[in-house]
């Protein structure tokens, strides 16, 4: 866990049929640009695909944010570690569980803040 600011993200994304994101959540325990990027990212994963989610970069949480100030930087970064660690679990998993709507779904959780 960070000793500076312990942020975490846990990211919930529902798959369609085709393999795109067709929902995704998150939770944040952190900061409130955490939040802000946690809710930017969703926004941004929702209709990609595994190789589209891992073109996202935290400069473009960073940009749907409208930037961020001082060492807030973190909070982006955050957001990469969880579009990294979901297309790890999404290209690693060739039964994922579907839920009670049939869309296939994974969660990550980002531990702490990489920072």
């Amino acid at each position: 866990e960070n000793d500076v600011c312990g942020d975490r993200l846990v990211l919930h994304v529902k798959r369609s049929a085709d393999d795109r994101v067709a929902a995704c959540g998150f939770q944040v325990y952190g900061c409130p640009a955490s939040l802000a990027c946690g809710s930017a990212l969703t926004e941004l994963l929702t209709g990609l695909t595994a190789e589209g989610c891992g073109e996202l970069t935290a400069a473009d949480v960073m940009g749907a944010v409208g930037g961020l100030e001082g060492g807030r930087a973190h909070a982006a970064e955050l957001a990469e570690s969880a579009v990294h660690e979901l297309v790890r679990a999404w290209r690693a998993d060739d039964d994922p569980p579907t839920g009670p709507s049939g869309n296939l779904e994974d969660r990550v959780d980002t531990g702490a803040s990489p920072r």
